[in-house]
C-alpha cells in the first residue's frame, strides 16, 4: 500500500479471467484514504495488484440524493405523495441508484459490471 494510504475495507469480486478457461480471478476493492462517510477513494485491482479503476468519493451532504441514501425508507415516506406513492418511490429509488453509480462508485461501477458479465 502506498505511503499515506489508509485501507478501510476490502471486498472481493470473482470474475472470469481473459483466458476463458472457466477459472476466475479475484478482484480486490479497497476503500482508501478514508476521511469519513462522505470522503474516501475506491481502488479496484486485480489479483496481482494492478490497478483496474479508482474513484475519489466526495459526496455532497446537502444533496437530496445523499439525504435519501442515508435513510431511504424515511425519505420515501416523507416525499412520496400518497396518490402517487408507487410512482414516486420508483422514481426516488431509481434516481438515488443512478447517483450512487455516478457519484459513489464512478468508473469502478463499470469495471465491476464488466467483471460480473465475464463471470461464469
Amino acid at each position: 500500500m502506498p505511503a499515506g494510504d489508509k485501507a478501510h475495507g476490502v471486498s472481493r469480486v470473482r470474475a472470469m479471467d481473459d483466458g476463458g478457461d472457466g477459472h476466475g480471478s479475484v478482484l480486490r476493492l479497497d476503500a482508501r484514504d478514508y476521511e469519513g462517510p462522505t470522503r474516501w477513494r475506491w481502488v479496484l485491482a486485480d489479483a496481482s495488484g494492478a490497478l483496474i479503476a479508482d474513484h475519489d468519493v466526495r459526496t455532497d451532504v446537502s444533496s437530496w440524493h445523499y439525504e435519501a441514501f442515508t435513510d431511504l425508507e424515511y425519505y420515501i415516506s416523507s416525499f412520496a405523495t400518497p396518490d402517487r406513492h408507487a410512482e414516486d418511490e420508483t422514481r426516488i429509488v431509481t434516481e438515488v441508484g443512478q447517483w450512487l453509480g455516478a457519484e459513489v462508485f464512478g468508473p469502478v461501477a463499470e469495471s465491476l459490471a464488466k467483471a460480473a458479465r465475464r463471470a461464469p
